[in-house]
């Protein structure tokens, strides 16, 4: 079943609670949210362009979300490298460090994990953005 993000009102026939109080019927005018559509990757991008770069040049990984989550998200790099960073909200950097024996002329994301969640609790969708989207894509 696919996620939905759906508003609901609540209409009530009336009420009794435990300790005797009553009330009569009506409606409550606050919209209740109801949000199990789960989180995605929209992009992971950097400013810095492709090419060759030495031991030790760090290069900025940016990962925007479709909405606000929270965790820790593992980036599998196609250079050997494993970024691991926490998140906390629509957006994340990533530091990259070039070490040795590492080399691609076009750095790409080959895999993602970790536990990150938005505010209702919904799990994001690890698949990697592809085309320009992609780090290796831009």
């Amino acid at each position: 079943m696919q996620g939905v993000n759906a508003v609901a009102s609540v209409i009530v026939a009336g009420y009794a609670d435990l300790a005797g109080n009553s009330g009569a019927a009506g409606s409550d005018a606050t919209p209740i949210a109801i949000d199990t559509l789960a989180p995605t990757i929209v992009s992971i991008q950097t400013t810095t362009a492709s090419g060759y770069y030495p031991v030790g040049t760090v290069i900025p990984v940016a990962v925007t979300f479709a909405e606000a989550v929270q965790g820790t998200l593992t980036l599998t790099l196609n250079s050997g490298a494993t970024l691991v960073g926490p998140v906390n909200g629509s957006t994340a950097t990533l530091s990259y460090t070039v070490a040795t024996g590492q080399t691609t002329t076009d750095l790409d994301v080959i895999g993602a994990t970790g536990v990150l969640t938005d505010a209702a609790g919904n799990t994001l969708v690890l698949t990697l953005p592809t085309g320009a989207n992609s780090l290796g894509g831009q």
